[in-house]
């Protein structure tokens, strides 16, 4: 098990950097124009095209983001136009 203060820990933002910063910089743009603190369904694919990297590449960093607590999937739609 983990300890569970430590399980609580939220990453800090100038803790990221490179693909992952980019990428919470995107989604918090996204969110800034829809005033609100959900986006709407963003594809791999146009994450990886704006941070100009492979969609394996930005499914990835999401992932991480995502085990460190820094973003939350609402949805999450698998396959093709996932």
């Amino acid at each position: 098990g983990q300890n569970p203060e430590k399980a609580n820990n939220l990453t800090a933002f100038s803790s990221l950097i490179g693909l992952q910063r980019e990428i919470v910089l995107r989604i918090y743009e996204q969110c800034k124009l829809s005033r609100n603190k959900v986006t709407a369904p963003l594809s791999i694919e146009y994450l990886a095209t704006y941070c100009k990297t492979t969609k394996l590449s930005a499914q990835k960093t999401i992932q991480r983001l995502g085990r460190k607590k820094v973003i939350t999937r609402i949805e999450y739609k698998n396959g093709r136009s996932g």
